[in-house]
């Protein structure tokens, strides 16, 4: 993913975010899955990847899963050019 991609699924997700589309804490984790999608290895450590990845199954509660749902889909948004997240209900 290249900068204007990453800026621009930003930017769709901050506007999703507002429409209500998805919840609050799902887009919260799909930015934060964007951004290790385009920053690598080098946003967040091991542990913190980990972390949210368990979350869409282990997450305490609605909130903490939809956020591990969020990061997970952030990590790999796209199949075939179209974003995951929009396949989702």
């Amino acid at each position: 993913m290249d900068e204007a991609r990453f800026m621009a699924e930003m930017a769709k997700a901050r506007a999703s975010d507002k429409h209500g589309e998805r919840s609050t804490a799902f887009w919260e984790g799909f930015e934060r899955g964007l951004r290790r999608q385009y920053h690598g290895d080098k946003f967040g450590t091991a542990q913190e990847h980990a972390h949210w990845l368990s979350l869409a199954d282990d997450g305490s509660d609605l909130s903490s899963r939809e956020r591990g749902q969020g990061y997970r889909d952030g990590l790999a948004p796209f199949v075939n050019d179209t974003p995951r997240c929009s396949n989702e209900s």
